[in-house]
């Protein structure tokens, strides 16, 4: 048997807040900053909350990949994710 092992850095954590179209597999995650910014976007989006997030290991390509679980809905789906 082979040990396998990984060292990644997911871009959200569980309790984060991210802004994400219907349909569509972008989501932006608004990094919090000492003063309140004004943005503006030009789709029409939803706010969700990250409930659970899944970490996928390829042991064969050693890719890493994260799905996430929004609004505890027992769905996890994989997002690309903006940090804005």
């Amino acid at each position: 048997m082979k040990m396998a092992a990984f060292r990644v850095i997911c871009p959200l954590e569980i309790g984060d807040t991210v802004l994400v179209a219907d349909g569509r597999k972008e989501a932006f995650y608004i990094q919090q900053q000492g003063k309140p910014r004004q943005i503006t976007v030009i789709k029409p989006v939803c706010a969700h909350k990250v409930t659970d997030i899944a970490t996928i290991h390829y042991l064969k390509t050693g890719n890493v990949s994260f799905r996430y679980e929004l609004d505890g809905s027992g769905e996890y789906r994989e997002l690309d994710v903006r940090l804005v």
